[in-house]
């Protein structure tokens, strides 16, 4: 397209540092991923035929596009072109299922969805449910009946130009919310609130033309959105990577000379661990940014200590608002008390934004005194798409009030406290998850840790951490409520103490409490004392390797209700988690039998193929007419499940008493998720995702329990039923 000289007006839109680049920074690279590279010139010119394409297609300025993929080169070019043209971009995060891919899809409304070609499997099976969308752009693919590749898009495009231009006061973005309190909800970004974001990372971030900036966080979200944005306000260049690796992080640093990281404090941390090996690694890193979780203290000294001369900042915000940050004069590796005590906030307001901490009637706490965080700025979003309840709750006589509890100390800097919604209330006592984070974290035994709050009769709400185990180290119940009463209140130390290898991450690094509640609400027991007996009951040796145990369970029915563990029977509570086998009554006409093959008849033909063709792993249950193993008088086979009917047992004897699936691959998951995910609004079944990477898990409901036990690995025993 013809260049044209930047306008001097104070008020502009995204597309005005595209036209500044193309002219000052022709020749810089706008983007790097995978080998290739565009620069600034060859951006401002895909996406002026991308929007002349997407123009022909029916488009008009302030319609909406939305975008499913991951990062890369062609994603950077759909966000360039809303921001040249005005076009809303509404992106989608790729981890979520099936139906919440396609709920958000229909929400936005766009009239063309551009995707990555591992996603057209689900776009094809849930395209009933956005009418809206007119044409399907294929990022990688090739043409087809449904779907048009993306290149043969731009190639059609009738013109070099494109056919309208932002105005500052058009909507640029839809973002939609992680969803930790609730469902998705798209907030509505303006271009002139976005770029003023933009302009304020650029001055945070302290980078010019030749500065390369990492970013292996999805672009969907506004973290890594914002950080791009920053980058390339004056003519940067942004190193896509489609995930975090830390190996391949550190090779590209290196390869393509990065001097700007953005990173979640756990991947900082991974970083860190995987440069050990390799001390010059990071030795051109001038500046690190964390951000979307609290940062502990020895991750944070870990990383000033690998990267001496690099500048550390932390970002506090929200989808809403970015609102302040710890700048890199305050990050101070052995300064004194004061110093130190900074390094715990959350820094000071960005120039143009005001916070203010608000107590329950509306007035203004003093220092110290923690009430809700509310922010004014002129970068923060007008509201939320189709949502003008939750509009009218949030933003509030000017000030986004941002859910999140926090104080202001006497210098003006913020610290937080906690989510609003996660605030614990037991026995009328506010209890603040993160300083019983901070402290459990202390302890040596403690790896990560996430405090939550589950129902209890007589408290209200029962104080329990989710605790991962440091390495080689053991967890006991006991000693990590002593460690919380000798450092706070007794009353804040966790009743219960569940072990887990592994804490659910949202795409921000924020970890996903709202998962946790649900996963463990049902298996709190009433005595904390048991929590996790079979946990530590099974401990290996001092010395020895940890080693992984899988138990055999069974549900024995009458009087007396006991679990059938290991060979021995026990009697509840206990906290398990994964049945390898569970026994369901057969009352009122059970149908799970029925149900699971009826859901397998209906699966689409590519789906069928690949439950097939995975390798599948079952456990024998020999029967021996003893009680611990009983008869079998039936087994039904199948391709996904193995039941066996017993006599002496009033149920059917399930293996895993679910469909569960690990190891799958990330393409695999996007052909399973919409099958695995329509049994969800099921009262039968309940599907259980990000417990970690590639494992899923379809439960069913008519069990009387779903615990868990664990085992030397520390923590849980389960059986692999499909996948590696």
């Amino acid at each position: 397209m013809t260049v044209v000289a930047s306008s001097n007006t104070p008020d502009l839109a995204l597309g005005d540092t595209l036209v500044r680049n193309a002219t000052w920074f022709a020749d810089t690279p706008a983007y790097v991923a995978d080998g290739r590279a565009l620069t600034h010139a060859q951006l401002l010119a895909r996406a002026a035929r991308l929007a002349s394409a997407l123009a022909a297609a029916g488009v008009r300025r302030q319609d909406r596009v939305s975008v499913l993929g991951r990062n890369s080169i062609e994603f950077g070019e759909v966000l360039a072109a809303g921001q040249l043209s005005g076009i809303i971009i509404a992106t989608v995060n790729f981890r979520l299922a099936g139906p919440e891919i396609a709920a958000i899809v229909a929400d936005a409304s766009p009239r063309v969805l551009i995707a990555d070609a591992e996603y057209l499997p689900l776009i094809a099976s849930h395209r009933a449910r956005f009418p809206s969308v007119e044409l399907v752009v294929g990022i990688g693919a090739p043409s087809g009946a449904e779907v048009v590749g993306y290149e043969d898009f731009i190639a059609a495009a009738p013109s070099d130009d494109p056919p309208y231009l932002a105005r500052p006061e058009d909507i640029a973005l839809l973002v939609y919310t992680s969803g930790t309190t609730g469902r998705p909800k798209g907030c509505i970004l303006g271009q002139r609130e976005t770029r003023r974001a933009a302009e304020t990372m650029n001055v945070e971030m302290r980078t010019g033309s030749e500065d390369r900036v990492l970013l292996v966080m999805p672009l969907f979200h506004i973290g890594a959105m914002f950080i791009g944005l920053g980058g390339h306000f004056r003519g940067g260049t942004s190193v896509l990577h489609r995930q975090f690796d830390p190996r391949a992080a550190l090779d590209s640093i290196a390869a393509e000379r990065v001097t700007v990281l953005h990173l979640a404090p756990t991947m900082l941390q991974a970083l860190v661990d995987a440069a050990a090996e390799r001390p010059d690694a990071l030795a051109g890193v001038a500046t690190v940014i964390y951000s979307a979780a609290p940062i502990t203290g020895p991750t944070l000294a870990a990383a000033m200590r690998a990267m001496p001369a690099a500048g550390f900042l932390n970002l506090y915000g929200q989808t809403e608002v970015v609102s302040t940050g710890l700048p890199r004069e305050f990050h101070v590796a052995d300064g004194d008390e004061r110093s130190r005590r900074r390094l715990r906030s959350v820094g000071m307001p960005f120039p143009g934004n005001e916070v203010r901490i608000a107590a329950e009637d509306g007035g203004e706490c003093p220092p110290g005194e923690a009430g809700e965080v509310c922010v004014r700025s002129a970068a923060m979003f007008r509201g939320y798409w189709n949502d003008s309840a939750s509009t009218a709750e949030v933003l509030r006589d000017g000030w986004c009030h941002t859910g999140d509890i926090g104080t202001l100390d006497s210098d003006g800097l913020l610290y937080l406290v906690d989510r609003k919604k996660d605030v614990i209330i037991s026995g009328g006592e506010n209890i603040y998850s993160l300083e019983v984070e901070e402290c459990l974290l202390a302890h040596p035994a403690v790896g990560a840790v996430a405090i939550i709050g589950v129902p209890d009769d007589k408290w209200g709400e029962a104080v329990s951490a989710v605790v991962v185990p440091a390495p080689g180290a053991v967890v006991e119940p006991e000693d990590l409520r002593e460690h919380v009463r000798s450092q706070l209140a007794r009353y804040k130390a966790p009743r219960h103490v569940f072990v887990t290898d592994q804490l659910p991450v949202l795409a921000t690094g924020k970890i996903d409490k709202k998962l946790l509640r649900a996963r463990y609400t049902g298996g709190a027991c009433d005595n904390p004392d048991r929590d996790n007996a079979e946990y530590h009951a099974h401990q290996p040796p001092v010395g020895q390797p940890a080693r992984r145990l899988v138990y055999t369970f069974a549900y024995e029915t009458g009087a007396a209700d006991r679990w059938h563990i290991g060979g021995t029977w026990r009697n509840p509570p206990f906290n398990i988690e994964s049945l390898t086998y569970q026994v369901v009554p057969e009352v009122g006409g059970h149908t799970l039998w029925a149900d699971l093959q009826a859901a397998y008849d209906g699966l689409s033909q590519p789906v069928r193929e690949l439950l097939e063709s995975v390798s599948a792993v079952y456990s024998a249950y020999p029967g021996d007419g003893t009680r611990n193993r009983p008869p079998v008088t039936e087994t039904i086979e199948h391709p996904v499940v193995r039941a066996h009917r017993h006599t002496g047992r009033k149920g059917l004897l399930i293996s895993t008493g679910a469909l569960r699936l690990t190891g799958v691959t990330e393409t695999e998951s996007q052909v399973l998720l919409p099958f695995l995910q329509a049994h969800a609004s099921s009262p039968n079944y309940t599907v259980s995702f990000g417990w970690k990477p590639g494992d899923f898990v379809l439960w069913d409901n008519l069990a009387t329990w779903h615990y868990a036990v664990n085992d030397y690995d520390g923590p849980r025993a389960y059986r692999k039923v499909i996948g590696g």
